[in-house]
């Protein structure tokens, strides 16, 4: 007003004027981003409408690029090593924004994601450049890692922006990784229990499997006196290495079966693989074997 008061558009407010024009008042200072606006004003009895009067036709441009806005989120549930946007072919998209939530048309930035929340590789073009209209789409993004992740968004010094949680499943069974042995030293002859997980093609369990496994283990040597390393079977059986075995998993770890004696002092791999059709082991994708050193007993000389 003529006072220097901002008064919402709409509302009464006093202007003065001097000689038909106004001379106090009358500063305006607009939020939405909008074109073509027209703006009236009326006083009750005459108005820019009136005969001989007319209001101003504004174009309205964004103030500066402030921050960045979710403009659509990644879906609540993905698959490792599949895009977000699968099966509902829709980006994960980004907008640009200013400070009153108006998108900045003609932001030529580059906004940048990367795993926030969880673990792992977030896959995929992770840079993207905004359009004209100051929205990024990113149309192939794909986590490693299963459990809860988000995604971070930034763009320079503007104010970043969080994804909601991607709650992120395993891949389809890819391998075998043994996990641990109660020894990585074992002593020749004494039992060493291996966890064997079954992973996807970046190491994740595969929880959703129980069951038995048929499974055969190599890479130790017999010893001089030629007993041969064994390992049990889910029924607690000794069977020489390169025979196969049952071997019981929950939630896609070993839990009967797999305990190791070996006899020969050696360092080695102990792998395994199993007899599907297409078999899956320790050395495909996302698996790995055991690396073991087995320690000589009272070596002598010229002794294995």
């Amino acid at each position: 007003d003529k006072n220097g008061t901002a008064q919402n558009l709409g509302s009464s407010t006093t202007i003065s004027f001097t000689n038909g024009v106004s001379s106090a008042g009358g500063v305006l200072v607009a939020y939405k981003a909008e074109a073509p606006v027209t703006l009236n004003a009326t006083d009750g009895t005459f108005s820019t409408t009136s005969t001989g009067g007319a209001g101003a036709s504004l174009t309205v441009s964004p103030a500066t690029a402030s921050k960045l806005v979710m403009g659509l989120q990644p879906p609540g549930t993905a698959t490792a090593g599949v895009i977000f946007w699968y099966p509902y072919s829709v980006p994960v998209i980004v907008y640009i924004e200013d400070a009153y939530n108006n998108g900045c048309t003609n932001s030529v930035m580059t906004i940048t994601a990367t795993r926030s929340a969880g673990s792992g590789t977030l896959l995929g073009t992770t840079n993207i450049t905004a359009n004209s209209s100051g929205t990024a789409s990113f149309s192939d993004l794909a986590a490693t890692w299963a459990g809860n992740i988000t995604i971070l968004f930034t763009c320079g010094s503007l104010t970043p922006v969080t994804s909601a949680t991607v709650a992120v499943s395993p891949g389809a069974a890819s391998a075998y990784l043994i996990t641990d042995a109660a020894s990585r030293a074992p002593t020749p002859g004494v039992a060493d229990q291996l966890t064997i997980n079954l992973v996807d093609q970046f190491g994740n369990t595969e929880t959703s499997f129980s069951g038995d496994k048929n499974l055969t283990f190599t890479g130790l040597s017999t010893a001089s006196d030629g007993t041969s390393p064994t390992i049990t079977s889910k029924t607690g059986g000794a069977v020489n290495l390169g025979t196969a075995e049952l071997i019981t998993f929950s939630s896609g770890v070993s839990s009967a079966g797999g305990i190791l004696k070996a006899y020969k002092g050696e360092t080695q791999t102990l792998n395994v693989q199993d007899d599907a059709s297409t078999p899956l082991s320790s050395t495909s994708t996302g698996g790995a074997g055991a690396s073991l050193t087995i320690a000589n007993v009272n070596p002598v000389a010229g002794a294995d």
